[in-house]
């Protein structure tokens, strides 16, 4: 019975949580924001913010702003999830 509550705990508990990314993955992921942020998130065109070695949750909290906000992104940063969010964003933290 001990173990039924905890196992009902623990799936209870980790409901919405989010894993910290994976920079190899958001690699894979960014294809997108690398034609305008460039390949370590260092851009080469003007007006298009710096995005390297920024942290994560700092990351993650403007995309998720300027999606609200409807500001002008391609459209595939509208359809990226939470999880996407998080794998670009390591990506882009830990590049250089």
């Amino acid at each position: 019975m001990k173990n039924l509550v905890f196992c009902f705990m623990l799936a209870f508990c980790s409901v919405g949580v989010v894993q910290a990314g994976d920079p190899v993955i958001g690699k894979q992921k960014a294809v997108t924001c690398i034609e305008c942020h460039g390949d370590d998130g260092t851009p080469g065109k003007a007006g298009v913010p710096k995005i390297d070695r920024m942290p994560p949750e700092t990351f993650v909290r403007v995309m998720k702003e300027m999606r609200e906000a409807h500001h002008d992104l391609p459209i595939t940063a509208h359809a990226l999830s939470e999880q996407d969010l998080e794998d670009i964003a390591a990506y882009f933290a830990y590049s250089k």
